[in-house]
């Protein structure tokens, strides 16, 4: 019996068994934690992802109501030019639509 136990080193069954279990619960501890892990990395380019849309949105909001005011002050102060425009642009489409429909 001791050459056996010498030749295993002390290693049994039961150690055998203990050690995969402990093993089985440090590779799920292991699992659990990278996910956590991974979780808090999506959350965190989520929340980025969410700001950066919001800013861009503003910023785009800002610069359309400012286009929006200097064209209103340019048809206020060249009503001719506006209405002469108007009529260009209208007649281009007309041309175009018109042109699909044939």
């Amino acid at each position: 019996m001791n050459r056996t136990k010498s030749k295993n080193n002390g290693v049994t069954g039961d150690t055998l068994r203990h050690d995969v279990e402990t093993l089985k619960d440090d590779v799920a501890e292991l699992a659990e934690d990278a996910r956590r892990y991974a979780r808090q990395r999506v959350n965190g380019l989520t929340d980025t992802m969410r700001e950066t849309a919001t800013e861009a949105i503003e910023r785009s909001r800002s610069v359309v109501g400012n286009e929006y005011d200097r064209a209103l002050d340019f048809a206020r102060q060249n009503p001719l030019a506006s209405v002469s425009f108007g009529l260009v642009v209208g007649f281009a489409l007309g041309t175009i639509l018109r042109g699909r429909g044939n």
